[in-house]
């Protein structure tokens, strides 16, 4: 995934507290004055800094990061898309579509669902459409 300096988010102390921040909060919509407040850090300043240090805007990296979660719960979870969409912070489901397959170099949540079903084995491959007899587990509440 990494497009970005994953590093700098062990070396700095504020950058750590703003990834433990949206990791815990991913599915709420976070601000740059948010992300800022926890770094402790005025927000143009906090905006250049972390552009700086991690080598993508904040809005840039929060997308990634939300993009590595949703890619997680698609291959983990058997839940709709529009369900991982919000689960990962995304309250529109044609701007996590989009998100998502610039993210993945044009693959769609859609495709990559099936792709991971297909890898996983819960799809047979002889007879298209019909899926295996295994049960998987729904998201949990928390995630």
């Amino acid at each position: 995934m990494a497009p970005f300096n994953a590093r700098a988010f062990e070396y700095y102390g504020c950058l750590d507290k703003v990834k433990r921040f949206v990791e815990d909060n991913l599915e709420e919509q976070i601000t740059l004055h948010q992300a800022a407040s926890v770094a402790c850090l005025a927000p143009s300043y906090f905006s250049r800094f972390f552009h700086s240090k991690v080598g993508v805007t904040f809005s840039g990296w929060l997308s990634l990061t939300r993009i590595e979660k949703a890619k997680t719960l698609i291959e983990a979870h058997d839940v709709s898309i529009t369900e991982v969409a919000y689960a990962v912070g995304f309250r529109d489901l044609r701007t996590f579509e989009r998100a998502f397959s610039r993210g993945l170099g044009g693959v769609t949540p859609r495709e990559f669902k099936k792709a991971s079903k297909l890898s996983q084995g819960l799809i047979d491959n002889t007879n298209p459409g019909k899926t295996s007899t295994r049960k998987s587990k729904g998201m949990p509440k928390d995630s």
